[in-house]
């Protein structure tokens, strides 16, 4: 068995349909479907690519699958615990900036602010909280 999870636009690249391809011809049944993250209690809203390939034989079904009991989910089981004087902390300027020159020529984006209580789905990481957890 083979389990993939990517973006949803990878399942439109050449890199997938060289997996596909690769797979079936090794005897692979593949199957792949888009799930939304948070009904599977991540702590994420993102909509997700994933494949199963299976071999012969063996029957799979992404609608057989059963999705866990909703459970609310907090941010700070995400996150490592950093002291509040730490110098990872950042008072965020480039972004409070950006939320002030889009408040003034009416566009839409604010700053979205979470404490380690705020839970889920009301608020789930986005693909920029990955970001800033990376650098």
């Amino acid at each position: 068995m083979v389990v993939l999870e990517n973006v949803t636009p990878y399942r439109n690249t050449a890199s997938m349909c060289i997996l596909r391809s690769q797979l079936r011809d090794l005897g692979y049944q593949v199957h792949e479907a888009e799930l939304q993250a948070a009904d599977w209690n991540e702590l994420e809203r993102r909509v997700r690519l994933c494949m199963v390939a299976v071999t012969q034989g063996i029957e799979f079904d992404f609608h057989r699958v059963k999705q866990p009991r909703p459970r609310k989910r907090c941010i700070a089981e995400g996150l490592d615990a950093i002291e509040p004087g730490d110098e990872r902390w950042s008072e965020m300027p480039g972004l409070k900036a950006k939320q002030e020159r889009d408040l003034a020529a009416g566009k839409g984006f604010a700053m979205q602010i979470v404490t380690g209580d705020t839970q889920t789905p009301a608020c789930a990481a986005s693909s920029g909280f990955a970001a800033r957890a990376r650098a």
